[in-house]
């Protein structure tokens, strides 16, 4: 379903450009136009909608006051000449701020942003208890990534980085610190070894000691099992974490 727009500039010329750049949008529809807020308020209460693009200096009142009139989940866009109002603008939790005179490639990018955002909150599959998101700043290919705990292997700490293991395809690199995958990850399945590695007991299928400094770790069975290479320490807080877990064995 496209979004229902209300757009709201006193602007003549600026509502019709506006208009012009969303008929564009095939995923947004505009259902009302409005110069000032107390005729926006107004149309609130005729018009179902889901984005507002407002105006902040309007005749009356400044844009801004119509904010506590938008039902829940309403988004809103500012468009404004002016922008020393950024900074207030995010504070108040609007999507995007749009600097006059903006262009079409600006606007169907916050459009994109906006729809992407919306979706991943209508998917019920992707529930925060489940995993958790990688962003599009964290890969290099730009794209969302959603992670279930029940894919991570291991977490190994390098430099100002984090080595993600997953069950299928490659690593991933991300810059997060070990204290905050301690936090992300749930206790109980997953354990930190030692100051650089996490582990999800339930997924190490075997313990295979080479030396007294290094213990191998395989997640899985064959011979191209993804294998973690752990030192001492680790492997013997391993091994005592493990006791109870009869499916991993070492040899």
């Amino acid at each position: 379903m496209p979004l229902r727009a209300l757009l709201v500039d006193d602007e003549l010329h600026a509502l019709h450009r506006l208009h012009q750049l969303l008929q564009e949008h095939g995923d947004v529809e505009v259902v009302a136009q409005a110069g000032s807020v107390e005729e926006a308020t107004a149309l609130l209460n005729r018009h179902a909608v889901d984005l507002v693009f407002l105006d902040l200096r309007l005749p009356g009142a400044d844009g801004s006051a119509l904010l506590p009139h938008l039902s829940a989940g309403v988004e809103v866009i500012f468009t404004t000449a002016h922008s020393d109002y950024a900074v207030s603008a995010f504070e108040a939790g609007v999507h995007d701020y749009l600097l006059k005179p903006f262009n079409e490639a600006r606007l169907s990018l916050s459009l994109e942003r906006l729809q992407h955002r919306r979706g991943l909150a209508d998917t019920a599959t992707h529930h925060p208890d489940d995993g958790f998101w990688v962003g599009e700043s964290e890969r290099s290919d730009g794209s969302l990534q959603f992670v279930r705990f029940g894919e991570v292997l291991w977490v190994e700490a390098l430099q100002n980085y984090a080595h993600l293991q997953l069950t299928t395809g490659p690593p991933v690199l991300l810059k997060r610190t070990m204290r905050q995958w301690e936090q992300l990850l749930p206790q109980g399945r997953f354990l930190r070894l030692d100051r650089s590695v996490i582990v999800q007991l339930p997924l190490i299928e075997r313990c295979e000691r080479q030396s007294r400094s290094c213990t191998l770790l395989r997640f899985g069975h064959g011979p191209t099992a993804p294998t973690l290479a752990v030192g001492a320490t680790a492997a013997s807080r391993l091994q005592q974490a493990l006791m109870h877990r009869p499916a991993a064995r070492e040899r």
